[in-house]
């Protein structure tokens, strides 16, 4: 499972998200970049989005390699790195539970 280092934290501060919500990411403030089927997104600017147009295979999910936001950290599935986008960062950064 990958582990991502929000940048510019006070204090070391090592996340992780994975679909079962084991640790809750979403309570930080961030969002799906992109839900399963495309349908919704997060509310920030700088997150790429997927659509369902996106869905190569036609099987009704998206994939990680079918959409540009596949590798970010609050991408739906799984994915084999974990990014951040800036305003993600700035999120995190202004949560209590973080400092």
């Amino acid at each position: 499972m990958p582990i991502v280092e929000a940048r510019e934290v006070s204090k070391r501060f090592l996340l992780r998200h994975n679909p079962s919500g084991s640790l809750k990411v979403h309570f930080l403030g961030l969002f799906h970049t992109t839900e399963k089927d495309g349908s919704n997104h997060d509310p920030l600017g700088d997150t790429p989005e997927c659509s369902s147009g996106d869905d190569a295979n036609s099987n009704g999910t998206l994939e990680p390699s079918e959409c540009p936001d596949g590798g970010n950290l609050m991408f739906w599935g799984q994915s084999d790195t974990a990014d951040l986008s800036d305003d993600q960062s700035w999120v995190l950064r202004r949560n209590p539970d973080v400092y």
